[in-house]
């Protein structure tokens, strides 16, 4: 039997429950994953509070990434990849599960030498740091970055690889995490007691930052575009201040999605640009990227060029407590749930 969360209907973590069902077959160009992790990510809050663009209708699973072996693939299918392979995969819904099916062309090769939990920490948040980092900013080694959200699990991955670049790196953070953000080596700034436009011209004597990655939206974007020096770069991959609590907050998402916060004018006089990222677009838009930059990101992983960090685990049936963690941002890294495994434990 497979065992799956699904959202019964839009509401909070009440809405999620755990059923039991006959595992599926794969179809042509599928291969069946027997999931041993998948992440928690913020997409799956905005999921179950059903506003995320694309999304099957209630009831369905959430689960955007995953680190497994493949149990079966479908009839007729050319692939390099065998049964007994370990794999990772952008799925984007359906991973909170013991098995699930996925394209082949989504799954890429997933290290043996490295536990299941930081190979899913690892996949949604730092290939969509990496991706932000090296096809969109622009921004060159020992240049400076703006991260909002840095003790979150994109943001401190963004750290993570700007260290290895020999970036200098700023982060807004809450103070509890001040200490995670210097841990990676960059400036920490208290979004609560500082203003980070000032701190941001301050430290750059006044020129501002090459690049910045906000994952706040709306007037935050502006905020951002103050901070960052003409010629510069926003990359915005979010709408996080659009929701609380871990529930939509429908006057700000309004005042996000209902207005401009981009003034063309004045990029066009400052030659300062926006970049809007969505890892599942790159992914389906540009396939070998995903293939190339996910594989970069999990040999990083495999010779321990990157530590990612984990916020906590959390076995499947314990799915709402998992998300909630993620909701109160009380530490650093990626929440991930952990699936049966191969002796059904």
């Amino acid at each position: 039997m497979n065992r799956r969360i699904v959202y019964t209907r839009a509401g909070g973590p009440d809405v999620l429950r755990l059923v039991e069902e006959a595992v599926p077959e794969p179809e042509a160009g599928m291969a069946r994953v027997r999931v041993e992790a998948t992440g928690v990510a913020f997409a799956d809050i905005v999921q179950r509070n059903g506003l995320y663009p694309a999304a099957p209708p209630f009831p369905f699973s959430p689960g955007y990434d995953l680190c497994g072996h493949i149990d079966a693939i479908g009839p007729d299918s050319e692939t390099d990849l065998r049964v007994g392979d370990r794999v990772a995969a952008i799925t984007v819904f359906g991973s909170y599960a013991d098995y699930v099916t996925v394209p082949l062309d989504h799954l890429v090769t997933a290290p043996g030498n490295v536990d299941a939990t930081k190979v899913v920490a690892a996949s949604l948040n730092y290939l969509t740091a990496f991706q932000m980092m090296e096809r969109l900013s622009g921004v060159a080694d020992g240049e400076t970055a703006l991260v909002h959200a840095a003790g979150g699990g994109v943001g401190s991955a963004l750290l993570d690889l700007g260290r290895h670049r020999g970036l200098r790196m700023l982060g807004t953070v809450s103070a509890r995490k001040r200490g995670d953000v210097e841990a990676l080596g960059a400036m920490p700034i208290d979004y609560r007691k500082e203003d980070f436009v000032a701190v941001a011209l301050r430290e750059t004597g006044g020129e501002g930052v090459h690049a910045a990655f906000d994952a706040i939206g709306g007037a935050h974007w502006q905020r951002s575009l103050r901070a960052i020096r003409p010629g510069g770069r926003l990359v915005a991959y979010g709408t996080t201040g659009g929701f609380e609590g871990g529930r939509r907050r429908l006057l700000r998402l309004a005042a996000i999605y209902g207005r401009s916060y981009v003034a063309i004018m004045k990029l066009f006089m400052t030659s300062k640009s926006v970049l809007a990222y969505n890892v599942q677009t790159l992914r389906d838009l540009r396939a070998q990227w995903y293939r190339a930059d996910f594989g970069e990101v999990l040999n990083r992983l495999a010779d321990g060029d990157i530590d990612p960090l984990v916020a906590g685990t959390f076995p499947l049936e314990r799915a709402g407590e998992a998300q909630e963690l993620l909701v109160r941002g009380e530490r650093p890294g990626k929440v991930v749930i952990r699936c049966r495994t191969e002796d059904g434990s």
